[in-house]
């Protein structure tokens, strides 16, 4: 901050970064919120990554079972699974080509 002070324009930029703090924070509040998710449980980067990650993908989830509706997810979801574990397990297009 003091460093910061050293800047002519420094006051303006002080009230930006304040709105986008505010406008950032909101959907991570949020969203914890939404999980009953207090406070991050690990520490380290890393590991508070990964548990971010979970509650977003959980988040997207909900979504997309208020979107989509239960039945049409699942069948999106198992077809999805299904193509993946295909190509995992080498019957894709390239594995043969090169057998």
């Amino acid at each position: 901050m003091r460093s910061m002070r050293r800047w002519p324009g420094w006051r303006q930029t002080l009230g930006i970064m304040r709105k986008r703090s505010g406008l950032c924070e909101h959907p991570f509040g949020t969203i914890k919120r939404a999980f009953n998710q207090s406070y991050l449980l690990l520490k380290g980067f890393r590991k508070v990554r990964g548990e971010i990650g979970l509650t977003m993908l959980a988040c997207n989830l909900r979504s997309a079972l208020n979107i989509m509706g239960t039945k049409q997810l699942v069948k999106a979801v198992t077809s999805c699974l299904f193509s993946q574990r295909r190509f995992f397990n080498g019957n894709n297009d390239r594995n043969n080509a090169s057998r």
